[in-house]
């Protein structure tokens, strides 16, 4: 029975896989959408991955702009949903895309997906982020360009 136990000890100590627990809580409300530590992970990787100066700057100050930034997400996402159908496609979402993994020296989007791996991205939850963007860029646009005026003189 000694050894019984000895083995699984033996078993359990050298064979077993090691397990990690990441421990999620709750950072924020906003507008009744819960904003969670992973949430601002995920941003943090995602500013990190399409703006490489941000690796320059100190990791607090850079999950501080995180934080701020997806506060501001969820806040347009909200108001959009009140003014487009976000479920249908930007039709300039492919060109928007291109711009980007363009910008960041690469080919094609096949690239850019493997990119996006290297910081444990998805490409289907980048694509949402700057379709948010863009259809944001819309609704400013649309509301606001009967008030702009523009002096080609100056």
């Amino acid at each position: 029975m000694k050894y019984f136990f000895f083995l699984i000890i033996f078993f359990n100590f050298f064979f077993s896989n090691h397990i990690y627990s990441f421990e999620s809580y709750v950072v924020l409300k906003v507008n009744n959408k819960i904003i969670t530590n992973i949430d601002i992970d995920n941003e943090y990787r995602y500013l990190i991955a399409l703006n490489t100066n941000l690796q320059n700057i100190d990791k607090k100050k850079v999950m501080n702009i995180a934080k701020n930034s997806i506060i501001r997400e969820k806040i347009k996402e909200d108001e959009l949903s009140k003014h487009f159908d976000l479920s249908v496609e930007n039709k300039y979402l492919n060109k928007i895309l291109s711009s980007f993994y363009q910008k960041l020296g690469m080919k094609n989007e096949k690239e850019f997906k493997s990119y996006l791996s290297k910081y444990n991205l998805s490409f289907d939850e980048v694509k949402q982020k700057i379709a948010i963007e863009a259809a944001w860029n819309d609704l400013i646009y649309n509301k606001y360009v009967s008030k702009l005026e523009i002096d080609e003189k100056k």
